[in-house]
């Protein structure tokens, strides 16, 4: 459905119109603006803590790669779109995270994951599974910031190498502030922003991180 949305703009729209609107869009975007929705990070920090800074800086003085995964809602996907079973070879996005995970301690590549704010307003079984799998990645020296935690998703976004998602927002705005974009699953967008690699399983994201 997205997906016929964004030609139909294309059909519509001059090239030189989109690009301005896109501008315009993803500048405001990326500084925290809601824009056509309520915005999700009207509530974290502008500027990330000691804590995140001193990890940051620890990987620049390390050249450590930093890999950072911005969790979506697939109930909200799948309502919008009527798209079930996204993952044939992942799963599930806890499972992908679990992988790709051990992918980065493989490489030795720093990884952050980044819960979508929106998780606070799911059900409480859901938010547990969650926090449970934010465990299991700490105690692999990674970092996890939940649902409710107030670091600056754009600053996380801006000083990371790599952009993983499922298909949200933010994997098109990193390509608009210059980041690598990884969707592991079919989207609204992959395929048609360039830059965005589909990679739907732990072997194409080896391979692609091999280049």
């Amino acid at each position: 459905k997205r997906k016929n949305e964004m030609l139909k703009i294309k059909e519509t729209l001059s090239r030189d119109n989109i690009e301005t609107i896109g501008n315009e869009f993803f500048t405001r975007k990326t500084c925290g603006e809601g824009v056509y929705e309520h915005s999700y990070v009207e509530n974290q920090k502008e500027n990330y803590s000691l804590t995140l800074k001193n990890i940051l800086n620890k990987c620049r003085f390390e050249k450590k790669y930093i890999i950072t995964y911005f969790t979506s809602s697939d109930d909200e996907y799948e309502l919008i779109d009527g798209q079930e079973h996204r993952y044939p070879y992942w799963n599930n996005q806890k499972m992908a995270i679990r992988q790709i995970a051990d992918i980065c301690k493989s490489n030795n590549y720093y990884f952050i994951v980044r819960v979508h704010p929106n998780l606070k307003n799911k059900a409480k079984k859901e938010q547990v599974s969650w926090n449970r799998l934010g465990k299991e990645i700490e105690t692999m020296n990674f970092k996890w910031f939940d649902q409710n935690d107030s670091e600056p998703s754009y600053k996380i976004l801006k000083n990371s190498d790599l952009i993983i998602t499922s298909g949200s927002t933010i994997g098109i705005e990193a390509i608009f502030l210059e980041k690598p974009s990884i969707v592991i699953a079919p989207c609204k967008y992959d395929g048609e922003i360039t830059g965005v690699k589909l990679c739907d399983s732990a072997k194409d994201l080896q391979k692609i991180l091999n280049e």
